[in-house]
């Protein structure tokens, strides 16, 4: 399953930034960071699509890693729409992962004032290690 692949590779990975503190950086985005009161440490993850920087929260205990809005597969739309996902398309350079992803389209019950951001376009992990 595509899910399975991207959290052994992202679990891989957290392991190997713990061992090596060096792969922990400062954020090139600090306003991004702190809109999301995470700080501005950042930390990257290997996945096989490609590397995911996520955020650093030190305001817990113990540490959390938080990559959000990290895509486990192809959007499915077009010809994909209710088809079996596939694998994500590789991507160049470092993706960032410091912001949740759209929701899946569902019934609204009760309103809200704030309309909630759907799209089709909606498979994306939430990782929080």
């Amino acid at each position: 399953m595509a899910a399975s692949w991207l959290l052994q590779a992202i679990y891989t990975s957290i392991l190997s930034s713990v061992a090596d503190p060096g792969r922990m950086t400062g954020s090139s985005d600090p306003a991004s960071a702190h809109a999301l009161g995470l700080g501005d440490i950042t930390v990257l993850a290997n996945t096989t699509a490609g590397v995911v920087r996520g955020r650093v929260d030190n305001s817990s205990q113990p540490t959390v890693f938080r990559y959000l809005g990290v895509p486990y597969a192809k959007p499915p739309v077009g010809d994909l729409r209710f088809q079996a996902p596939l694998n994500p398309d590789p991507w160049p350079g470092v993706r960032d992962a410091g912001t949740e992803s759209a929701q899946c389209w569902q019934p609204e019950w009760y309103p809200s004032p704030t309309p909630p951001r759907n799209s089709e376009d909606c498979l994306y992990l939430n990782i929080y290690t």
